[in-house]
């Protein structure tokens, strides 16, 4: 029934005969179940207890926006802006979608101005992004005390931003991308090729607070800590061997939650350049208060094939380091092995490792 309204209303040249005439008329008739961030609030916490201004459409201001902002701010206690982009099609006002590229990987400039107002007021501030897109958020980052990339989270989105607000959901998301700074940093990505001599280093820029990304690949926070501890591995293996490598996670914060643990290699030296840290498993382990699990990796070499001079797909021996952290750059665990025998000509490679999770 949706397919065949969503047909009349893209084949219909006349308004009238539209089922739907903007997006936010889309949902009402076919998601009316679907909430919103402030409806969601709401009900968690009663209608007086939450105020609401809207500030700006998404390329221009709204007359006294700013102002009707500027005074739900001062009278809160904390603020919940909730920003990013608009994805569609058709929608005029959407900032990308199919067929549609947006030369502005930020937040568009009318939501920069307003939040500039509201940092000034000195209210503690979540922003909550809401994208399709990894957008660049270096002025929001800085300025609030916490930040949601939420993505396009669709009809039950907002009950799980809230859930996280509220703390009754621990957030244990992963970043699957990198999100950088500013646009001259683009291409910036985790599994890049070494260009300096400091894996670390990701180019010569005047600012050197530039050199590094926004949020780098693999990031993401809990309400919790934990502790990564007692690496074991082998310290060789043969070019069509398996490297084990294992090692505990303890929950040491105050709450239950859940750590993606990631495991990444790096060739030292081989026949062409070769990533500075190749992801080659993660797994997700949930913890209780105080809770020790052990993780076992086994990683089978033709991960790390590739191609060489002569186009052969093919596992070198060579000394390796292996990485293991919360994030591409937070690395807790590393050690060095090294992959012994003859180079072997691989005629299909392996893209994900085993892992298994035992309790301590």
């Amino acid at each position: 029934m949706i397919m065949n309204m969503l047909r009349q209303n893209l084949n219909s040249d006349e308004s009238s005969n539209k089922v739907y005439k903007t997006n936010e008329e889309f949902v009402q008739i076919f998601y009316p179940d679907c909430t919103s961030v402030k409806e969601v609030l709401e009900g968690e916490f009663g209608k007086d207890q939450v105020l609401h201004a809207n500030g700006c459409s998404m390329f221009k201001a709204i007359d006294g926006g700013i102002e009707s902002v500027k005074s739900a701010v001062q009278q809160a206690d904390i603020v919940i802006a909730v920003l990013g982009g608009k994805e569609s099609m058709i929608d005029p006002e959407a900032t990308c979608g199919e067929n549609k590229d947006n030369i502005n990987i930020g937040l568009e400039k009318p939501q920069l101005e307003m939040m500039e107002e509201v940092f000034k007021l000195n209210k503690p501030v979540i922003s909550i992004i809401i994208d399709g897109r990894p957008l660049s958020t270096p002025f929001i980052s800085e300025h609030s005390k916490a930040v949601l990339y939420s993505w396009l989270p669709a009809q039950s989105g907002a009950e799980a931003i809230v859930n996280i607000l509220t703390g009754r959901k621990n957030p244990s998301g992963k970043l699957p991308v990198t999100i950088v700074k500013e646009t001259g940093q683009i291409p910036m990505y985790n599994s890049r090729l070494p260009l300096y001599v400091d894996i670390n280093e990701w180019a010569e820029y005047i600012k050197t607070n530039q050199n590094a990304p926004l949020y780098p690949f693999g990031h993401g926070l809990s309400y919790t800590q934990f502790e990564y501890c007692d690496l074991e591995y082998d310290g060789t293996v043969r070019t069509d061997g398996e490297l084990n490598v294992e090692l505990k996670l303890r929950n040491v914060g105050q709450i239950a939650g859940e750590e993606v643990v990631q495991l990444y290699i790096r060739d030292k030296v081989s026949s062409v350049a070769r990533p500075v840290k190749q992801l080659v498993g993660f797994v997700r382990v949930a913890l209780d208060v105080n809770e020790t699990k052990k993780i076992a990796f086994k990683v089978n070499m033709k991960q790390m094939a590739f191609h060489d001079l002569n186009m052969n797909q093919v596992v070198e021996p060579g000394k390796m380091e292996v990485f293991i952290g919360a994030s591409s750059q937070d690395i807790r665990l590393k050690g060095v092995f090294e992959i012994i025998g003859e180079k072997i000509i691989v005629e299909r490679k392996t893209f994900s490792s085993k892992v298994k999770i035992s309790e301590m």
